[in-house]
This record gives structure tokens, sequence and C-alpha cells, in this order.
């Protein structure tokens, strides 16, 4: 289903008073489409009116932030985890391209990987190189499985041939 018909039903649930339910659509939506920075926003603006500041804080982390509230609601998200940017690196869980991210985001997320040493996979981050190697694996597999497939055919083929072939000398 298409991106704006999901974020259609998302307000049809707010409004209808299904908070819950449109908060879990978002988080689905965060996983299907992780950098668009739109649906985090939206995801931390739902918890900021619910009253759960901290967790908007956290959706709101990645985002350049433009009022009060979202400055007050991070800074409650990182003292709700002592300020621990390893354990703020884990909560994101961004598995998107980083590069597409905007600017700011980038540099957050960035930032928070270097201070914590992470890199990568390990931080919870999905990085293109990753990616491209983890696609190159899965290249390798399947060609070595199939490999391995025809062997295993052939040398079937040649134990039956060679059944067939002493089965008729011997008559």
């Amino acid at each position: 289903m298409k991106l704006e018909n999901q974020l259609n039903k998302v307000k049809f649930e707010v409004a209808a008073g299904a908070r819950y339910k449109a908060a879990e659509r978002l988080r689905i939506l965060i996983s299907q489409y992780p950098d668009d920075p739109n649906l985090r926003s939206a995801l931390a603006q739902l918890y900021y009116d619910g009253g759960f500041e901290d967790a908007a804080g956290l959706y709101w982390l990645l985002i350049e932030p433009v009022n009060q509230e979202m400055i007050k609601a991070v800074e409650v998200y990182k003292e709700s985890v002592k300020h621990s940017e390893y354990k703020m690196l884990q909560d994101v869980k961004f598995r998107g391209n980083v590069k597409l991210l905007p600017p700011y985001s980038k540099a957050v997320l960035n930032g928070l990987m270097e201070s914590t040493g992470a890199k990568g996979a390990s931080a919870g981050v999905k990085r293109d190189s990753q990616s491209d190697s983890t696609n190159r694996l899965v290249e390798i597999g399947c060609v070595a499985a199939f490999i391995i497939f025809i062997l295993i055919f052939l040398s079937g083929l040649f134990v039956i041939v060679d059944a067939i072939t002493n089965f008729f000398r011997t008559r």
C-alpha cells in the first residue's frame, strides 16, 4: 500500500482516538521507509501529544529542532538514558541509507557512532558498504550453492550411467 494511503489511515486513526494503532502503523512505516524523517517526526508528535515526552524525544533525536517542545523532549529522552550515547544509538535503530538523510540527521547519527566507537551494524545502523558487502556475500553464496548442486547432479548422473552400463555388461 502506498505511503500516502498509510499516512491517511494514521490521520484517521488519530482522529478516531486509536492512537496506539496509529503509533504502531507509524513504527512499521519507519521500518519500511527509514530515510523519511517526516515519519519519525509524525510519531514523535503523536507521542508528545500523548504526554510521552521521552518517546517523542527519541524520534525527534534525528530531526532538526524547530521549536522548544522538540528541544525539551529530546533533552527529556537524553536524561532518561542518562546521556548514554551508546543507548541512544541502540534506541534509534536506523536501518536506512545514512547518505539519504538530511545533513542534521546525518551529523547526529555519525556523531553518536563516532563518540561510541561503534561501526555500522554493531550500532544498529546499516551503512551503504554493509548492504553492498551483504549483497555480494549473498551472490557468492548463491553461485557456490548452484555449483555444488550441479556437481552433485553430475556425480549422481555418473553413478546412474555407470550402474546402467554395468547392468548391460553382465548380461
